[in-house]
């Protein structure tokens, strides 16, 4: 059997996977709710303060998982999971402390972006050590679905925080209690049993007598694809969330005039279609695809670029049928990416360069969200219409498209 010699207790290893993951997402978009309250309190206006908590983060989080890929790969990822959930505990208990002005509030948000891009840069190293090739993709799977359920329980929990205790730095502080959880599981996990012989021995040579492997790997067109990939995913989800929610509630012609109702609710099923597509992602690719990656990442930009970019039509955004099908189907596509992404690290690469690997496909995803984040904003400024950021979507996911032709499994490592 291909699972010979992986114990069960790789799906202990999978739940704090997990969990690890979704704190540190947690942690990441828990000022969202109460920038209001965090403005009044420090001084400065709603954009600023945005761009503090919530735009800073970003920037840190790509620096900090390029450096912490190295930091991955030496000391492995489970005391990286240690080391960083005290930085979020810290970080969190001095909101109270700091958190009243601009400068303490700044150096809190940076202490948990320092602290994420590492975690974030172990997720395809803990798939190769723990799980066999053909369950990787669904471990993947199944850890990328607990990132957008760890935001929804962020954005909701600080606010009922805020509710029963009137303080927003209080609120923030409570979040310590999630910190401890994953602090607790990385603990268990840094003391437990070590990943199977086998794919520890493959670690071992990969750190001690391969330091050219990261160069190799950098030399292959099918790393930069992937690359590539991250970041036109990240640009396409990125431009859909900040623009299209608000074009889908303006009247026409500008918008399709849904109106925040419809509007939050055809989001929210397209919310609920990038989580159920993690769960199923990596069964899609054994069970039906049969482990052909790169032909899904093909499916997966296609039906967006060609989807998403038929909403700017009165012939489909009258229609609320057809619009939740091209809406839907499109989320269906690009949900696949990400996972998928990672998969392709996991089943191709040696383990000892996987922390450097996953540290610069987070890097590459962030210049994604900065990028179209940018350009989808400055079209509207521009020309106060948002048909250039629809082209810019369908454009995102073909250029997506046409970099998957690259993906092809390595055979330099095999």
């Amino acid at each position: 059997m291909e699972d010979a010699g992986y114990p069960k207790y790789r799906w202990f290893i999978l739940v704090s996977l997990c969990i690890v993951q979704a704190t540190a997402v947690m942690a990441l978009v828990s000022p969202a709710t109460i920038i209001g309250e965090i403005s009044r309190t420090i001084g400065v206006d709603l954009g600023m303060t945005t761009q503090i908590t919530m735009v800073a983060v970003q920037a840190i989080i790509g620096i900090s998982a390029f450096f912490g890929g190295g930091v991955v790969d030496h000391f492995g990822p489970y005391r990286v999971w240690t080391g960083c959930s005290f930085i979020f505990i810290a970080a969190t208990l001095l909101v109270p402390v700091l958190g009243d002005t601009l400068w303490g509030m700044l150096l809190i948000r940076s202490m948990q972006g320092v602290a994420a891009g590492p975690i974030m840069s172990t997720i395809p190293l803990v798939a190769a050590q723990w799980f066999p090739l053909k369950e990787r993709g669904i471990v993947i799977g199944l850890q990328g679905a607990t990132v957008p359920l760890g935001a929804i329980i962020s954005l909701n929990f600080v606010p009922l925080v805020f509710r029963k205790t009137g303080s927003w730095q209080a609120a923030l502080a409570w979040m310590a209690i999630f910190f401890i959880v994953s602090l607790t599981l990385s603990l268990i996990v840094s003391l437990g049993p070590k990943p199977p012989e086998k794919e520890s021995a493959l670690t071992r040579e990969s750190r001690g007598e391969n330091k050219g492997e990261i160069i190799r790997a950098l030399r292959l067109p099918a790393t930069w694809a992937a690359f590539l990939c991250g970041l036109w995913f990240s640009w396409d989800v990125r431009i859909f969330n900040d623009v299209i929610t608000n074009y889908l509630v303006v009247d026409p012609p500008v918008g399709a005039g849904l109106g925040p109702a419809g509007a939050g609710g055809m989001m929210s099923g397209v919310n609920a279609v990038f989580i159920l597509t993690a769960v199923v992602s990596g069964f899609i690719l054994e069970k039906i695809f049969r482990g052909r990656l790169r032909a899904l990442v093909l499916l997966g930009f296609i039906l967006p670029s060609v989807l998403w970019f038929s909403i700017k039509f009165p012939s489909v955004h009258s229609s609320i049928i057809t619009l939740s099908a091209c809406m839907w189907t499109g989320a269906f596509g690009i949900a696949l990416i990400s996972p998928l992404i990672t998969t392709f690290f996991a089943k191709n690469y040696p383990e000892g360069i996987m922390g450097k690997l996953g540290g610069l496909m987070i890097v590459f995803n962030q210049v994604g969200i900065f990028i179209g984040m940018a350009v989808g904003s400055l079209s509207i400024s521009i020309t106060g219409r948002y048909d250039i950021a629809i082209y810019l979507v369908g454009v995102g996911a073909f250029m997506g498209f046409l970099s998957a032709f690259l993906l092809k499994e390595p055979k330099v490592f095999s």
